[in-house]
């Protein structure tokens, strides 16, 4: 196989080196105030996925030094964090000598580091840490799960917020005069192409990550294993790119160490000696669809029956469906596989494919049959490109605006309390200062009931809304009270009616 693209290589670098500060951040936190259940699976799932990236992508050394701190991370565990000195400090040395390691270029030195001594290191403390516990009667308390702190995932935060600046930009070009409107309004457009460029990937490129380093993997299983995609052009906002990314690595991992069986037993079964792994993908209404399906040995419901029996989560095999029991294979901790390896049997690797989806608002289910394979069915929800609306001609200034479809609009019997929404925003703005856009327009202002579920609003506009179809090139977050809308390469602002009282410079 040849070694992997450059870019491929630069994106693991980065999404490593961030995942190796979440990895230290979180092993401070739990060893300052003590075990925290959900911290710990997030940073166990954080370093069970860079272990497998970086094997995927040929980065060994990283990889070994993964399979090692996991060791210490499960000793952890078991003593609720309340680890001897030498454990925190030997944890904090391996997650910056990871982050040397993937800093590190091909063919370069490590300046005296010994890896291979390191790791010896780390294989004393866990043998002299077990056995302190082994003679010690200190009694060890468990945390109870507690609520993990709401999140946003960086990618989704940081471009909201450059929509955001780019919206107060669009703002301040409205109510400027004279060459400072021409300014503003050139940055403007601008800000808005470079945004609405960054705010996707193409699919290809996320799949192409996932299946970097597959066939070595195979390769030292022993297996043979074919790679197929039809994800066309599709492009997803990075926020799914990122949850997908993970959830590909781990599900297209699993094939191949759990499902694609060696090229002897597949003749014996019928089959050819190289399995295959397919990848397809669709997308209708906004719901992302992604197929992953092997034509491996399938999962044995039985084994996963009897692991989960002894774990004392069923209790009759006879009414067990093999529905709930592919459910326990996404369970932290839960693993079929007799020994742990440094490419499998800690029971995460499902565990994190489903726990990123979640995060960005997608789910994920699994059917198979013995013998025949395995299929893996992930959704999730993708950011509209395009939205109906409401659009109105603002009064007094005679700005055009727009609202989502979804507040429904009736005409007020008077214009008491009803608000011009651009002055709500603050904005200065000379009255009829654009064209008027809708025709046999009534000069005379009237007021319109808006409701959204609770909220009602009144606002003044000329005439009657028409309906229109806008783009979305620069999206904000629902917490923000306008966005940028393109209706026909017209830019429009898109008003959310019950956020007008937010400011918006500040953002």
């Amino acid at each position: 196989m040849s070694a992997p693209s450059e870019a491929i290589v630069a994106r693991f670098r980065s999404v490593a080196l961030s995942r190796i500060d979440r990895l230290e951040a979180g092993w401070n936190a739990l060893v300052a105030h003590g075990g925290n259940a959900a911290l710990a699976a997030e940073i166990t799932r954080e370093l069970h996925t860079l272990k497998g990236d970086s094997r995927l992508v040929g980065f060994v050394d990283v990889n070994l030094l993964c399979h090692k701190l996991e060791d210490l991370l499960e000793l952890a565990h078991e003593r609720n964090y309340h680890v001897p000195d030498d454990v925190d400090l030997v944890v904090g040395m391996g997650l910056r000598f990871l982050a040397t390691l993937v800093r590190k270029k091909p063919g370069t030195s490590m300046g005296g580091i010994d890896l291979h001594g390191f790791v010896a290191q780390i294989e004393g403390v866990l043998v002299d840490a077990r056995q302190a516990a082994l003679t010690s009667t200190a009694t060890t308390t468990t945390a109870e799960p507690s609520t993990p702190p709401e999140t946003r995932t960086p990618g989704e935060d940081i471009r909201y917020r450059v929509s955001a600046g780019a919206c107060a930009v669009y703002l301040e070009s409205i109510q400027a005069k004279g060459p400072a409107k021409d300014r503003l309004r050139a940055a403007w457009n601008i800000l808005s192409h470079e945004i609405a460029a960054m705010g996707s990937v193409p699919l290809s490129a996320v799949f192409a990550h996932a299946a970097e380093g597959v066939t070595e993997l195979a390769k030292s299983l022993g297996k043979s294993v074919r790679i197929e995609s039809d994800v066309g052009r599709l492009r997803v906002r990075e926020t799914t790119a990122e949850a997908l990314g993970v959830a590909l690595t781990h599900a297209v991992r699993n094939a191949i160490d759990h499902g694609i069986e060696s090229p002897d037993d597949r003749i014996r079964a019928g089959k050819s000696a190289t399995g295959t792994v397919r990848v397809r993908a669709t997308l209708d209404s906004g719901r992302l669809i992604v197929i992953i399906e092997d034509d491996g040995a399938g999962i044995d419901f039985d084994a996963v029956y009897e692991r989960a029996h002894q774990r004392g989560l069923v209790a009759d095999r006879a009414t067990t469906t093999e529905e709930s029991l592919a459910a326990f294979l996404f369970e932290p901790g839960f693993s079929t596989a007799k020994a742990i390896s440094d490419i499998s049997g800690r029971g995460i690797g499902l565990d994190a494919l489903k726990t990123a989806l979640v995060r960005a608002g997608g789910t994920v289910t699994l059917r198979s049959q013995r013998g025949q394979g395995t299929t893996f069915q992930i959704a999730a929800s993708e950011e509209e490109r395009s939205m109906r609306v409401r659009l109105f001609r603002s009064a007094p200034c005679g700005l055009p605006f727009a609202v989502n479809m979804r507040w429904e609009v009736s005409p007020a019997p008077d214009t008491d309390g009803a608000l011009d929404p651009f002055t709500a925003l603050g904005l200065a703005v000379t009255p009829m200062t654009t064209t008027p856009t809708a025709h046999n327009v009534n000069r005379k202002p009237s007021a319109f009931v808006l409701r959204d579920g609770t909220h009602e609003v009144r606002l003044l506009a000329f005439d009657a809304p028409t309906e229109a179809v806008a783009e979305r090139p620069c999206p904000t977050s629902t917490g923000y009270p306008v966005e940028i809308v393109d209706l026909a390469g017209t830019d429009v602002v898109l008003m959310r009616p019950d956020m007008l009282s937010v400011p918006w410079v500040s953002q």
